[in-house]
Order: structure tokens, then sequence, then C-alpha cells
């Protein structure tokens, strides 16, 4: 758990190009990965401009890596969101927003205040994943989420993701040699299990703004094959992160250096 504490005083002129708001809510940016594994050199890449970012908006940036859930493979590092999210409510007044992101995306856009994307009434928005569906659809992907911690429901979506996804651990099921792991799955079940009505005051998918590589504002590289996870494509997505990252750091040098 690093904590880069940039809304700190001392840290408040760090660059010239810092954004003002008018919006008082305080904003935690969160990136997370593995330790020993492909997805640590692709956060390694991709938390750059996640730190350039909180920069600009005087928002603190948590790099957590390892394994917060399970352990019995590298792959249960997917489920670090939700030890975020606990550790971050646990805080109490602190935080009234946190964006999280997997290893493998990349904030892209550092002139839109994510502050704008989640109204004060909303406790969840993330890309829906059928661009048809309705707005407070269930099928949601979870790899760029932005919670509102002071929505009355967000704690006990979190309690319940939590329950679900540490029964889901235990029940170690192997396909193909492989632990069968999802932390997308039981959120997604869960936020099924409230009406349509009730999603409307909860949850809010968005269409474009994480919409995978042709976001607009936070790009998630997520595998051309779902369920391949070998080191071609992670090469591949690597390879794509570096270039991007290129290309935002060549417009915001100073917030990208030291870092």
């Amino acid at each position: 758990w690093n904590w880069f504490r940039y809304s700190s005083v001392v840290n408040k002129n760090i660059s010239t190009t810092a954004a003002t708001s008018n919006d008082t809510r305080k904003l935690l940016i969160a990136h997370y990965s593995g330790v020993g594994d492909a997805y640590e050199e692709l956060l390694r890449v991709a938390s750059v401009t996640s730190h350039a970012y909180a920069k600009k908006y005087n928002a603190d940036f948590l790099q957590m890596q390892g394994v917060g859930l399970g352990g019995f493979t590298p792959a249960h590092s997917c489920y670090n969101k939700i030890e975020i999210l606990r550790r971050v409510l646990s805080l109490k007044e602190k935080y009234d927003i946190i964006l999280i992101l997997d290893s493998d995306a990349i904030i892209f856009n550092l002139d839109l205040d994510f502050r704008d994307l989640i109204p004060p009434n909303m406790m969840l928005v993330a890309q829906r994943a059928n661009v048809s569906d309705a707005p407070e659809t269930y099928i949601i992907n979870n790899g760029v989420t932005l919670w509102n911690l002071k929505h009355p429901m967000t704690d006990t979506v979190v309690t319940e993701w939590h329950r679900r996804s540490v029964s889901a651990i235990r029940q170690k099921n192997v396909i193909r040699g492989f632990y069968q792991v999802s932390d997308q799955d039981p959120l997604q079940a869960l936020l099924k299990e409230y009406s349509s009505e009730e999603r409307k005051e909860m949850l809010l998918s968005v269409t474009h703004q994480f919409a995978f590589h042709s976001a607009t504002v936070v790009k998630h590289l997520i595998r051309d094959k779902m369920h391949d996870w070998t080191g071609n494509q992670n090469k591949v997505r690597l390879d794509k992160l570096k270039a991007l990252q290129k290309n935002i750091c060549s417009k915001y040098k100073p917030l990208c250096e030291n870092v």
C-alpha cells in the first residue's frame, strides 16, 4: 500500500498546470496489480498518468501491489479492488470519491474532472458492456470504476461483494488447470438483484468514457481473448500502454516528472 498525498498543503503548488474546480468532494485515485507478474509491468507504465492526474487535481493516489484476497494464485490480485474499497471506507470521512483502475487501464484525458462524471446521488459509474443496454444495467465492466463513498448503499454493496468473492475463492473451482477467478461476476450478480428502479438511484453505466481501446477518458486495454493470459497478449498491451503514456506525458511533461 503506497500512498501519495498530492492533496497535502506541501504539494499543492507542485505544478503550474494544476486544475481548479468548484466541486469540493475529495477524490482518491487507486491503481493496483499483483507482484512478480506481467501485470506489475503494466502498472509501472500506466500508473505514471495516474500520478500526473492526481497532481493536477490535488487528489491523493494509492498504488497497491500484491494479493489482498485469496492468495491461491497471482490472478487473485483482481480482487484487490474490493480490498481497496474496504480499506478506504474504513477511513470514514477522508474521501468522497474513488476511481479504481485495473493495471491495464490508463488515464488518457487529464482535462476532465472525474467528479463531473459521478452525480452526488449515484453510487457507481462504470463502463456499459453492451451499449444498447439501459444506463442502469448491471452488465458492466469493472476494470475502471468510479465510486461514491458517501452513497448510502456503498457499504452494503461492498460488504456483500466481498462476502461472495471470499465464498467463490474458497470453492477453488479449477478449469483447465487454472483457478476460476472473477471479481466481476459476483458484482454483476449482486447488482442484478436490485430492481431496475433501485439501480437508477445507484448505478450509471457510461458508453464512451471508459470504453476500452476507444475510450475518451480512461483507456482500458482488455485482452483480445478474454481467457488468454499469455505473455504475447501482455506484450502487445504493454507496448500500447507505453505509446499512450508517451503521448500523454508529451502534453503534460511537468506532471509526469518525478513519479
